[in-house]
This record gives C-alpha cells, structure tokens and sequence, in this order.
C-alpha cells in the first residue's frame, strides 16, 4: 500500500524544480581539478574573508537603501501577515484551471513556473493553511540584472574562489543568460558573453558587461526562516490526508528592482513589491 503523503513530501511534491542530472552531480561533488588549484591558505582563510566581506558588503547596501529598522521590525512584520496569504493562494491554486493568475503576484518567475507545473500534474486537491510564530531573517543578497523569465538554473562552473557560475536555460534547454554568484552578491549576464566557451575569463566578461548588467538597479533578497503552525488537507487519488505540524521553513524573498538614485535618496518602498522566490532551497536560489 502507498504510504500517506505528509506535509513535507506534499510540500516537495509541489516545489520540485526539473534537474538536470549532470548539472545536479557537478552540484553535489566538486571538480577535483578545482580543489587540487585552490591552494590550503585560499580555501580556508582567504576565500572565507573574501565571503564574508560580499556578506557585509549586501547587508550595507541593502539597510543603507531600506534602512536599519526597516529589517529589524518591518520587514518581518510584513512577512508574518504576508505567508498566510501565499499558503492560501497554493490552496486556491489547487482548485484552479489557471493557477498562475492566482500565485502570479506572489511568487517569482521560476518558482511559480515550477508551482504551476506541479499543481497541473498533481491531481490533488489541496487545502493548507499557516499561523506563524516567529520570523528570523538569515541572509540578505544582493543580484544586480534581471534574469530571463520562464528559464532554470544549472550550476556551470565552480571557480576555486567559491563563486559559481550558472546558466538560464529556456524550455527548450538553450541558454538564455548566465548568473555569477559571489558569496552574498550576484550579477546577471546576456548570452551574449558567450560564457559558455571555457577560453572566457571571468575578468573579460566583467569588464565588458558589468557596467550595462548594473545600470537598471539592483533587487534585494532575503532569506527568511519562519516558525509555523502548518495544516494540510491532501485530496486526491489515494483518498485524504490531514496533518498539522510544527514546522521551520526556509522562505526566500526577492524584491522588485530598486534604482540606484532611488536607493541613495531611500525613496525605495513607494511601489516596492516583495515576492516569493524559494522554498526550503527548491529552486537553489538562497544566499550562501
């Protein structure tokens, strides 16, 4: 007999991001060539510093745009009454013919991407509803561009600096873009930087794109971990399941795109809209 789905295989059911198997090994093993490069002194001093420093350097940025309080107090206090709202919408969702009408506002391109596709699929009615207790921010990052919409991430390149390289692909797996990420900062590259050839150093295209990628703004994302009460009622081939827990999520949100005039002018939340962009690292987009 099938064993009952809990909420966290329901939860998993629903965040499953499309992997590509080659990309998911280079994720979960690093290049042996990467590692004999990275001399003891780089790993284990230099490359920690130089990561805590993109770590010190997104929270400046960020508390110097918003303002200290408005993390301490506000933004907390906004996700606390926000959450509910956006566990609801997957409930509604659910019984939805077009769910993205629904999560669209809420949620960022990829994860509702992958929301949408894996409500179509599920065949499940699902009723859930959350009471939070406590909201602790983790981390905050910094990402200068906008990333294509409707694309995936895979892992490229492992530097032996600890930064990494991915690309955006498309549904149809062409590349659309790249991401470099940096500790707590991160930069969005056109395909046209032809990163994908391996004689392309990171300096060259730095160089050549940065300025363009960094003259729109920069959005702000925030990991959250929240402390909830979760209630799930799960419909579907199998008969019901019903299940409350206690649960600590990792939430990932990602702000629209602030301007640099409006960040020194801390003129940054008239309009701001904050969005859900990651679920207990679902999509792989959380702040390391």
């Amino acid at each position: 007999m099938p064993k009952p789905r809990t909420i966290a295989t329901t939860a998993q059911g629903l965040l499953r991001f499309r992997k590509d198997p080659a990309a998911q090994a280079t994720l979960d093993s690093r290049d042996p060539a990467v590692e004999r490069t990275a001399a003891p002194l780089a790993r284990y001093l230099v490359n920690p510093i130089a990561q805590l420093a993109t770590r010190l350097a997104a929270r400046s940025i960020a508390f110097n745009a918003f303002g200290h309080e408005y993390f301490l107090h506000d933004f907390p206090l906004g996700v606390e009454q926000a959450f509910p709202r956006f566990v609801n919408a997957l409930s509604v969702a659910s019984h939805s013919a077009d769910p993205s009408s629904i999560l669209a506002p809420m949620t960022s391109p990829p994860l509702l991407t992958q929301l949408r596709t894996n409500l179509t699929k599920s065949q499940q009615l699902i009723a859930l509803s959350a009471s939070v207790h406590t909201v602790h921010l983790r981390a905050l990052s910094i990402r200068y561009g906008t990333p294509p919409p409707h694309t995936f991430l895979t892992l490229q390149r492992h530097y032996p600096d600890a930064s990494r390289l991915y690309t955006f692909h498309n549904a149809s797996r062409a590349a659309s873009g790249f991401l470099y990420k940096n500790g707590a900062l991160e930069w969005v590259f056109p395909v046209r930087t032809r990163l994908l050839a391996r004689d392309v150093s990171l300096p060259r295209v730095f160089a050549e794109c940065v300025e363009e990628v960094m003259k729109a703004g920069f959005s702000v994302r925030v990991e959250t971990q929240i402390d909830a009460d979760v209630a799930l009622s799960c419909r579907g081939p199998l008969g019901v399941v019903e299940e409350v827990a206690r649960r600590k999520l990792l939430v990932l949100f990602e702000s629209g795109e602030v301007s640099f005039e409006d960040a020194r002018q801390r003129n940054v939340l008239k309009g701001l809209e904050w969005r859900v962009a990651d679920m207990d690292g679902a999509v792989g987009g959380t702040p390391s």
